[in-house]
């Protein structure tokens, strides 16, 4: 019996990683090779890497305004990570190997906690779920500070698996220092978990009195004010206060039009828990992210099982709605007629984190985007999926008696994993936390990269410039990426430079040109002709129009810098000019 158990064992562990490997680990590699490209990056990776290269080389970003604002912005756990990193690894390669790392401990922690209810079997379903929706890749790409959320809130999940309140408490300090909307998420479960579930849902804590739960819970609380206040402190100090929901009708940059919209906003109709938990579920469950489906495509699908009915319902949506009640009824099952303490612990965090979204939209934007408190969850909605598939093999025991023997089990659950890839499945997504490809702009970077390290460039905010910190270690100015809105000191500032730019960009005499080189350090100007026809010069409100007028009362004139570029071009392509301002000509 003894080698026949062991046998078997090694035929499931051979069977985990081989049958993983050869489903997922062609996306993974070609993933692996789009992240080697410097050119290709993840968006966000732009504002919370590009600082750091300062660390490797003093000498880059003479004017760092934009860029410090991003760094003092992130916690001083991911802060001194990247930091002590730079030292040891070029800090875009840090970035780009890191998701990988982060996967592999999220997975590593997705699979422990499945494990503890389903054994092997169990472990794999849920790898297998998570590599197919892609939805993974796509959060950690970038290696920004809400990637280390992922790990973080899914070592939590394996915490409440095992009851292990104590390090519940270390994942609320860890979050704190890293991405401190996963310490709050945490922390808030700690206290659902200690003061409102059940004695025999508490863990470890099942016998702490009263008093010791409160003190150890206030305890918790103290130390992440202590970690963030200083840094709340700081920030409004130098950068002025945080935006209001009195603003939205002052200054533009907020509004419906601004920088981050309706959606992440803090102006507008922000959606209601179900909108937003259907958006977000939809982004974990499967089929979203996905490149190619294993079988049946899920369009047609989602017609075959509901044929004409559909009508304008997004059938993404429909398929997302159906799989919910599905677990739905999976997770009630385990949880409450199964009487199982674990699934209850899973359902206090998502509720925690439906309840801390509920309080974010009512204030806004006094507890930061209410959407942030659902991304970290996003693996948990995938944990449900196995739940709920976990009592298929129950329920056939029940009805068929020969199943209901103990090796069966696992066949079962992998059974029912395969069937759920084959119709809802993909082989997940290459391109996964990696949108951006940049190569139609080598030749751009390539030029750039040899100016020397102190130049100051400026350039329309959206497009080329923006990557230039990224991928040149060259100092842009008044990029769209690093124009956030968090601060109303920062904002005006950034006005301030932006309306300077536009004036420079359409100016019709040298003096606006000129004056981005004497008052801002402007070394370099890239021109991009297209703007000055017809092209759209796009950016948030209230500069595209400020651009349109401009541009219209230029165009009897003449723009002075299609004319500078007789004398102070230094870079030519296609649509593309870059000025040298040392080599501006007065008229005449």
């Amino acid at each position: 019996m003894k080698l026949i158990a062991k046998l078997k064992k090694t035929f499931f562990l051979l069977f985990f990683f081989l049958s993983l490997s050869a489903m997922f680990g062609p996306v993974l590699l070609e993933n692996y090779e789009r992240a080697k490209n410097p050119y290709i990056y993840s968006s966000d990776a732009r504002q919370s890497i590009s600082y750091f290269y300062k660390h490797q080389d003093p000498d880059l970003f003479p004017d760092t305004y934009a860029l410090e604002y991003f760094n003092e912005l992130e916690a001083y756990g991911y802060r001194a990570f990247f930091k002590i990193g730079s030292y040891f690894m070029d800090v875009g390669r840090l970035s780009k190997v890191l998701p990988f790392v982060l996967l592999g401990l999220t997975l590593t922690f997705l699979a422990l906690a499945a494990f503890q209810i389903s054994g092997l079997a169990g472990a794999w379903a849920v790898v297998a779920i998570s590599l197919s929706s892609g939805f993974l890749l796509q959060a950690l790409g970038g290696a920004t500070p809400r990637a280390f959320a992922y790990p973080l809130v899914v070592l939590a999940i394996y915490a409440l698996t095992l009851g292990r309140i104590y390090l519940l408490f270390l994942c609320v300090v860890a979050g704190t220092l890293f991405y401190p909307m996963a310490g709050v998420l945490i922390g808030a479960n700690i206290v659902a978990v200690l003061f409102l579930l059940p004695k025999e849902d508490r863990g470890d804590a099942k016998e702490w009195s009263l008093k010791k739960r409160v003190l150890l819970t206030l305890g918790l609380i103290i130390l992440s004010l202590s970690i963030l206040q200083p840094q709340m402190s700081g920030l409004k100090e130098k950068y002025g206060r945080s935006f209001t929901q009195d603003d939205c009708s002052t200054v533009p940059e907020i509004g419906l039009e601004g920088r981050m919209g309706a959606i992440e906003g803090m102006c507008g109709d922000i959606p209601h828990l179900p909108e937003e938990l259907l958006a977000h579920s939809k982004h974990a469950i499967l089929f979203v992210y996905g490149a190619k489906t294993w079988s049946i495509d899920h369009y047609e699908l989602a017609q075959i099982m509901l044929r004409d009915a559909i009508g304008n319902l997004d059938r993404d949506d429909l398929l997302t709605i159906i799989i919910w009640l599905f677990v739905t009824v999976g997770i009630s099952y385990r949880a409450f007629w199964k009487n199982d303490s674990v699934i209850r612990r899973w359902l206090s965090l998502l509720a925690v984190s439906c309840v801390a979204y509920i309080i974010a939209r009512a204030f806004v934007p006094t507890f930061y985007f209410p959407n942030r408190y659902l991304y970290p969850v996003g693996p948990l909605f995938i944990l449900f999926i196995f739940a709920a598939t976990h009592i298929t093999p129950e329920l056939l025991a029940k009805k068929f008696p020969r199943l209901n023997q103990k090796w069966i089990k696992p066949y079962l659950i992998v059974g029912v994993t395969i069937t759920l890839l084959l119709f809802l499945g993909s082989h997940g997504n290459p391109n996964g936390g990696l949108p951006n490809d940049r190569q139609f702009n080598k030749q751009i970077y390539k030029f750039v990269a040899t100016l020397p390290k102190d130049v100051v460039i400026a350039g329309w905010p959206k497009g080329a410039l923006e990557d230039l910190p990224l991928i040149t270690q060259r100092q842009n100015f008044a990029s769209h990426s690093h124009h956030h809105t968090f601060h109303l000191g920062f904002v005006l500032e950034m006005r301030r430079r932006t309306t300077a730019l536009i004036n420079a960009y359409f100016a019709t005499s040298i003096e606006p040109i000129k004056n981005l080189k004497d008052s801002y350090g402007v070394t370099h100007l890239i021109i991009h002709k297209a703007l000055f026809k017809d092209y759209p010069p796009r950016h948030f409100s209230p500069f595209f129009k400020m651009a349109i007028k401009k541009r219209e009362m230029g165009r009897k004139d003449g723009f002075e810098a299609l004319r500078q570029a007789e004398f102070a071009a230094v870079f030519k392509w296609q649509d593309y000019v870059i000025l040298d301002l040392s080599l501006l000509k007065v008229a005449g």
